[in-house]
């Protein structure tokens, strides 16, 4: 039980920050007019017929938080570790890197949790308004919660690997969006095949999709059958491996390796040696230093752009195929 000592001081560490009030409040203000609005675009206070339709396309809004704020809040907790060289005094106590792992999960997890909680009771309204059964809600708070485990063990296997913040990040976002959401188009394209082991595919490939899992809860057969139980079992199978995975990775790269020295040279005495080899970018600095020191500041240094823009592209993708559809979907099945 030592990991309880690692995760009791991240979390005094996040009491002493005023933002964790702030955004714990602005998380529910902001999914109570999010509520608002499914109810208004519904008409569901008049036509109490169309609650299902607002429990839907409201646990599909909370299950996306889930899976983006539970991947950031743990996309740069070991990677900030290394870069401030904190992580291997982590190591010189009697922690081990399960240890570390453990209280790195808690102090994430429950930050997220409570933010979770805040909206539960706006996602109980659907069910005092007729259509929904108490089972499809307990279903659905056990896949949001999976859904919250799930994204922050991704957010770890970004984190493991990575150093900067702005990459882990990013990382982590196209993890959860991939395995977290894109399974499930995978999954449904597989089906259309129809092949002779289509179907043992297809249930091989949605099992573990958290976003199935959260259709699974809403007594969805997208595929035919329903298996909810059996997808909640392996998307937390997947979750606890790759955990473990990040564990075993920690054990091995903790370590600081030692960096290559560089000749450095001053910035107003000539250019440096990546621009020594690329004469096109030093003539293209030197025109901004003439123009404002700050243009020339701010372009000493490529932005990572690869990581970057395979997530926007993976944004757009899910966005056409997945969401708008499925929005369009239950808007025309509430009669809109």
């Amino acid at each position: 039980m030592r990991f309880i000592t690692l995760a009791e001081r991240e979390l005094r560490a996040a009491t002493r920050r005023k933002g964790t009030y702030v955004i714990r409040w602005l998380t529910a203000a902001g999914f109570f007019l999010l509520l608002i609005w499914v109810l208004w675009v519904t008409d569901a206070l008049r036509y109490q017929g169309h609650a299902h339709e607002v429990f839907m396309m409201f646990s599909v809004l909370v299950f996306l938080y889930c899976l983006i704020v539970g991947a950031v809040r743990t996309a740069d907790c070991l990677s900030s570790e290394r870069r401030e060289g904190t992580l291997g005094l982590l190591f010189l106590t009697n922690l081990n890197s399960l240890e570390i792992i453990a209280g790195k999960l808690c102090s994430s997890a429950v930050p997220t949790v409570y933010g979770l909680l805040s909206i539960i009771p706006m996602l109980g309204l659907p069910l005092l308004l007729g259509g929904i059964t108490f089972g499809d809600f307990g279903q659905t708070v056990l896949a949001l919660l999976n859904a919250i485990l799930f994204s922050l063990a991704m957010g770890f296997v970004a984190s493991v690997f990575c150093k900067r913040q702005f990459t882990a990040v990013a990382l982590a976002m196209g993890l959860v969006l991939v395995f977290g959401v894109g399974l499930f188009g995978v999954a449904a394209i597989i089906h259309q095949l129809r092949g002779s082991r289509a179907r043992e595919l297809v249930d091989a490939v949605s099992a573990i999709c958290p976003l199935y899992t959260l259709n699974a809860a809403e007594g969805g057969k997208p595929f035919g059958r329903n298996h909810f139980w059996s997808s909640l079992a392996s998307v937390a199978s997947v979750s606890v491996i790759l955990l473990g995975f990040v564990t075993w990775q920690l054990s091995r790269s903790w370590r600081d390796r030692p960096k290559s020295v560089r000749l450095s040279t001053n910035p107003k005495s000539g250019p440096t040696s990546h621009e020594r080899s690329n004469p096109g970018r030093a003539a293209l600095r030197r025109r901004l230093l003439d123009i404002n020191p700050f243009y020339w500041l701010a372009g000493r240094r490529k932005v990572s752009a690869p990581i970057f823009m395979c997530l926007v592209i993976g944004l757009a993708f899910i966005t056409n195929y997945a969401t708008v559809p499925y929005f369009a979907k239950v808007a025309f099945a509430a009669g809109l």
